[in-house]
């Protein structure tokens, strides 16, 4: 959530799905004058493609479904409904999908990055 003067509650979507990775980016696009180019990981929030993946840790978001957990071993499926607002786990269990293997790749080589970027800055 982000509040100031200027600030309306519609300057992003509210169905827009996003991660952590999300937020420095967004933050450069309300702060920096028009045309700054910058290099994140991230998207901002007002660019980013509605259909997209979103990575976390063992974590990958696609519209409204939800795949968590150590996802070379086993992991959970949600599908994830209006009612997530209120709850943080689905009362009941949704019918099992398995990830796409070019969403599992993509999911990788970011982890890989993020793992290159943290250890070994950009060199």
């Amino acid at each position: 959530m982000i509040y100031g003067k200027g600030v309306s509650a519609d300057l992003v979507p509210a169905q827009q799905v996003a991660s952590h990775m999300d937020i420095a980016p967004t933050l450069f696009d309300l702060i920096a004058p028009t045309n700054t180019q910058f290099y994140s990981m991230g998207q901002s929030l007002f660019n980013a493609a509605p259909d997209r993946e979103v990575f976390g840790f063992q974590t990958i978001r696609h519209n409204e479904q939800l795949w968590r957990g150590d996802l070379s071993a086993l992991y959970e499926y949600y599908s994830v409904n209006e009612r997530d607002k209120t709850q943080l786990l689905p009362t009941t269990p949704s019918q099992f999908v398995e990830i796409d293997a070019q969403i599992e790749q993509a999911y990788t080589q970011y982890m890989a990055t993020a793992w290159q970027l943290l250890t070994q800055g950009m060199d």
